[in-house]
């Protein structure tokens, strides 16, 4: 029986998401029975909360992620990694119920357990620190965001190489936590950066991210030619990999209408806006 991996979520909207859960594994060799079921049942509940978190559940999921982290705690002890497995996730879903003193406190305490376990520049300490940039830039609190994601940063390009998506991912949520604090000039070579990784990897949905994010960008420093390029690249992105009628082809028609109407293209902005209703 493989350690649940719990799969990568995302923030929708024009922030690129942060991993929400952690891809770290577990490794399970040779371990007792008792403490084998103990891990089932942990397995069990912590797939549980997930699977409810991905359907839009995240009230129902913390209980059940809750009682998964004091199945964790009793096996194997506070200081183990399967409670750091879990703290995470309660930090996230606390993070979606803006829970954020609760947040914190279970992000940090799973951050100090893998920064133990793993040292300061382990894979889970970057997670865990995007989790916490993630937060940080929910409550305002820019300098905080900064520093965390920037921590993720460094480590994602030193473990996975420069090419890596989560090295895409902290570099736009990096740009834009630039952006709240309209620090322009700082975020548009991390989008572009981000946008270079997109496409080598081949990602478009988050290449198309990342374009919407560069254009909304250029609209606050009004570069609007510009910003109707980037938006225009991810509209016809978006118009080839899901289709003319996908919900985001609307919101697509919206940002290049705005950048049209900024450029003094009414024409073009009117057809644009019609379009997207």
């Amino acid at each position: 029986m493989s350690v649940p991996c719990f799969e990568l979520q995302r923030f929708p909207g024009a922030r690129r998401s942060q991993p929400l859960y952690l891809a770290a594994c577990c490794l399970l060799a040779a371990i007792a029975l008792p403490v084998r079921a103990q891990f089932d049942r942990w397995y069990q509940l912590s797939e549980q909360a997930v699977q409810l978190k991905n359907q839009g559940n995240s009230a129902g999921a913390l209980p059940v992620e809750q009682q998964a982290e004091r199945v964790a705690e009793t096996t194997w002890g506070p200081e183990d990694s399967h409670v750091a497995l879990s703290l995470n996730v309660l930090g996230v879903l606390d993070t979606e119920l803006e829970k954020f003193s609760d947040a914190e406190t279970n992000l940090k305490r799973a951050l100090a357990i893998f920064t133990k376990s793993e040292g300061p520049e382990g894979k889970d300490v970057a997670t865990v620190d995007d989790n916490l940039g993630v937060l940080y830039q929910e409550v305002a609190n820019y300098p905080a965001a900064e520093k965390v994601t920037q921590q993720a940063l460094a480590i994602h390009e030193k473990l996975l190489g420069p090419n890596d998506i989560n090295v895409a991912t902290d570099a736009g949520n990096l740009a834009l936590i630039f952006v709240d604090e309209s620090r322009w000039a700082e975020a548009e070579p991390l989008y572009k950066k981000a946008i270079a990784i997109d496409q080598r990897l081949g990602k478009p949905d988050e290449l198309s991210t990342d374009l919407g994010g560069l254009g909304s960008l250029y609209d606050n420093m009004h570069k609007f030619a510009d910003a109707e390029q980037a938006f225009g690249q991810a509209l016809l992105l978006d118009a080839k990999v899901l289709g003319q009628q996908h919900p985001k082809i609307g919101l697509d028609l919206f940002h290049l209408a705005t950048a049209y109407q900024l450029e003094g293209k009414f024409a073009l902005a009117e057809d644009a806006y019609g379009k997207a209703m």
